[in-house]
């Protein structure tokens, strides 16, 4: 992830960092720093509920592309059927109120998220 991201700040130049702490497991490397061990290079999905609850922040406003796609594919004559419809559509809106929740916890800053945690918090649950 570390190229990705130096690429995307403009950073061609810099070589991979060679030393620090290297975590296998991101719940590991995101409590490390919650806890003030260091920063962390890592997916926006996987820190997402840490910003928004102010427990971590967005220190730069640098996105690298991800290397992983998604796609929503199905057999041509089910695109049209209403449970692949109903699932497309919840899939869609789910990321687009995740983005919008994103986005929302990085302009409003570490101390507005802290002080609306909890409502944040439910707003990320997905309903079943």
């Amino acid at each position: 992830m570390a190229p990705i991201w130096f690429d995307a700040a403009g950073l061609t130049d810099w070589p991979e960092p060679k030393r620090g702490v290297l975590y296998q497991d991101s719940s590991n490397l995101l409590q490390a720093a919650i806890d003030g061990q260091g920063i962390a290079l890592t997916r926006r999905s996987l820190a997402m509920h840490e910003i928004a609850a102010g427990r971590l922040v967005r220190l730069f406003n640098v996105d690298g592309p991800s290397p992983w796609q998604y796609y929503f594919i199905c057999p041509p004559h089910m695109l049209e059927t209403a449970r692949v419809k109903a699932f497309r559509d919840w899939v869609f809106a789910e990321v687009g109120r995740f983005k919008l929740l994103f986005d929302q916890a990085c302009e409003a800053g570490p101390a507005a998220n802290a002080a609306s945690s909890a409502g944040t918090a439910d707003a990320l649950r997905v309903a079943p």
